[in-house]
């Protein structure tokens, strides 16, 4: 969350004003992210990881299971746990730091050595378990067992008795190499586990793993439009079916659409051939080179609403285009927003500085944009006015200094002590 934009793990985006005014200060968000929601997300490290050893599906699936471990108590039984196998410097622990920059490592959970004492850390608490360079030997087959598959559990606790308690925490492994149990219970980890083999880093980054805690959201958002549609089961309160004219679209059908980007729509709503009632099909209108590269956002609603007119009302392409449509509205209205209110800081802060509020009302949106000149002289005229102030301030202060009777006693005192060193080395002169 961060000025009053949320992030819906539920939705998978952003959300504003979530919090009603009366709700203020009894509920509040998980974890507060400084994350621009105006901006492409860059997940870097994250990205790099995935790429050099994932393939695309691969990278799918995995950003699906890194979202359901932010899913505070939802895991489902027998839910499939993301166990991770790679070579040193493959960075595959890495991967989960993003989640200790959402999730306070108070509410992670891990294994110890303590052996019956080895998973105290696990109560009903616990958000998210990790477990790293994990082997067979680290848990019992029958433990391995329990905690992968979630549901009813009660561990022992040192000077306490043990409670049972339902364990719907996610949770993510990490290994050297693959888990091989006994082949009698091989079968039975292979349908808890999903393992995903990871590639040694051609040049591994020393600073990977602060990074990604830095920049959560980044790696978050970034696996949000990667991940695969959400299952029937993660939607089954949602899944009503909407009926339209020309069929029926589920769910999972909205989700593929709303992941689609929009260069893909401008690219290809523009080539799709579109028949209305009364005019045979037709080709759309291709977009120019400067149109398709152009960063501007009215471009891009102008291309949408030009498309949305030549479209069957009701059928799928026009209802994909509206709710892209309706997605980049929202979205440039968040961001005239943001670049308002970046703009009343900015006037703000230049008449704090002397500007007059004529000029400052001067002032472009864009903060590339050059100053313009009755600013700039403004400015200009202030500083030197500070300037003179501060220069006046230290004459002053100097004056007042050796105007003081600290000082003319002094230099009295200094004076008569000359007089005498200079008497009595006379006198010695004479003597000698």
């Amino acid at each position: 969350m961060r000025k009053g934009i949320f992030w819906s793990l539920k939705n998978r985006s952003f959300v504003k004003d979530v919090i009603q005014e009366e709700q203020v200060g009894q509920i509040s968000p998980r974890a507060f992210c400084p994350y621009d929601a105006t901006q492409e997300p860059d997940p870097k490290y994250f990205r790099q990881i995935l790429e050099n050893s994932l393939s695309p599906e691969d990278r799918s699936s995995f950003c699906e299971d890194f979202l359901k471990l932010l899913n505070y108590n939802k895991k489902k039984h027998k839910d499939k746990v993301p166990c991770l196998v790679g070579d040193a410097n493959s960075d595959k622990t890495s991967l989960f730091y993003p989640i200790l920059g959402l999730i306070h490592h108070g509410n992670v959970a891990t294994v110890t050595k303590q052996r019956a004492f080895n998973k105290s850390m696990i109560t009903p608490f616990t958000e998210v378990i990790f477990i790293d360079e994990a082997t067979e030997a680290t848990l019992d087959i029958d433990d391995w067992k329990t905690l992968t598959q979630g549901g009813y559990s009660a561990h022992d606790v040192k000077y306490q008795s043990a409670k049972s308690f339902i364990n719907r925490c996610p949770m993510v492994i990490t290994s050297q190499q693959k888990l091989n149990f006994d082949p009698c219970d091989q079968p039975a980890m292979d349908i808890r586990l999903t393992t995903y083999e990871f590639r040694s880093l051609p040049n591994p980054q020393r600073n990977a793993a602060l990074w990604l805690k830095k920049h959560p959201m980044d790696c978050v958002i970034w696996a949000a439009e990667k991940a695969k549609a959400f299952s029937d089961e993660e939607n089954e309160s949602d899944e009503e079916q909407s009926i339209v004219e020309d069929g029926i679209l589920q769910e999972k059908d909205k989700e593929e659409l709303r992941a689609l980007w929009f260069d893909q729509v401008l690219d290809k709503a523009n080539n799709f051939p579109t028949a209305r009632e009364d005019e045979s099909s037709q080709d759309v209108t291709q977009v120019t080179d400067d149109d398709s590269d152009s960063n501007h956002s009215g471009n891009i609603t102008e291309v949408l609403e030009d498309n949305l007119k030549q479209l069957h009302p009701g059928s799928l392409r026009h209802r994909q285009i509206s709710h892209l449509l309706q997605t980049e509205k929202a979205n440039q209205h968040i961001k005239d927003q943001f670049q308002q209110e970046q703009r009343e800081n900015r006037v703000a802060w230049l008449k704090e500085r002397g500007v007059s509020s004529q000029n400052a009302e001067l002032l472009l949106p864009d903060p590339d944009q050059p100053t313009q000149s009755p600013i700039v002289r403004d400015l200009t005229r202030h500083a030197n006015a500070q300037m003179a102030v501060e220069q006046d301030a230290r004459r002053e202060a100097a004056r007042k200094a050796f105007d003081g009777t600290w000082l003319r006693a002094t230099e009295a005192e200094l004076k008569e002590c000359c007089d005498r060193y200079q008497a009595l080395a006379t006198l010695l002169s004479a003597r000698i």
